[in-house]
């Protein structure tokens, strides 16, 4: 049936049912739903959802919700975490707000995901605005997250770039695929001003061997400007505009890299 207490909830072998507690829930096994203000802690499986606000664990487990981190070795479901999610077989889906660590999992959702039977991957791109980044992408054969760091020295004094993104690969052959990705571009130059690009683009992609990518594609991109930083980088724009001091504008553009798979 429900346990509920303002403090912790201890169950030796099965809970079945609701189980809710203020600080932690600890159980040998479940079933149902445990939502703990600090932790679930589960010694074997548990057959439906964890919520907690910082920690669930669990061998087997279908759904994980969690405010920091998620542990589970054979999810079945859906991992949720806003820092990091760990498993070793994850038949769902993982999201978290950092980093996603797992055996196998083709729909990892972060900005840092290291699968061991999925795809890791260091490149370069250059942009329509000499926006050069060095970028790390991560993730299983289908989702993966992109981490990036850069410059653009288009002015005397250079801008330096972060990147984070999610993308998806569309696997045509063994050496060919199209990736769609989504990113966020800030530049600064630290002492005034900031420059915020939002950014989709499909890249054609072809394998050379088993290491290197080549790929290349169109991009559209949505600029938020503060005290006209970065306005004269975009080649032109499809839309501008300014309110309250911000510049706004969309404008199409293009990208090209190199990525080193490993």
């Amino acid at each position: 049936g429900v346990q509920a207490a303002g403090f912790m909830n201890t169950i030796s072998l099965e809970a079945a049912g609701f189980t809710a507690a203020g600080f932690m829930n600890l159980a040998g096994s479940g079933k149902g739903m445990q939502a703990a203000g600090f932790a679930n802690i589960n010694l074997r499986q548990m057959n439906g959802v964890q919520a907690a606000g910082f920690i669930n664990t669990a061998t087997e487990v279908h759904s994980q919700l969690a405010g920091f981190i998620n542990l589970g070795r054979n999810v079945r479901g859906t991992q949720f975490a806003g820092f990091i999610n760990i498993a070793k077989e994850v038949h769902g889906t993982q999201i978290a707000g950092f980093i996603n660590i797992a055996d196998s999992n083709d729909y990892p959702i972060g900005i840092i995901n290291i699968i061991r039977k999925g795809e890791k991957g260091l490149g370069i791109t250059v942009d329509e605005t000499s926006t050069t980044l060095l970028s790390f992408r991560s993730g299983g054969r289908v989702l993966y997250g992109i981490l990036g760091v850069g410059a653009n020295f288009r002015e005397r004094k250079p801008f330096y770039a972060l990147e984070t993104g999610l993308g998806a690969a569309l696997h045509i052959s063994p050496h060919f695929r199209v990736r769609a990705e989504g990113s966020a571009i800030w530049l600064t130059k630290f002492a005034s001003g900031n420059y915020l690009r939002s950014t989709l683009r499909v890249l054609p992609a072809v394998k050379l061997g088993d290491q290197v990518e080549l790929f290349a594609g169109p991009t559209i991109n949505q600029l938020t400007i503060w005290e006209n930083t970065g306005v004269d980088l975009a080649p032109h724009y499809l839309w501008q505009t300014r309110r309250c001091g911000t510049f706004y504008g969309i404008y199409m553009g293009g990208i090209a890299g190199l990525q080193i798979h490993f």
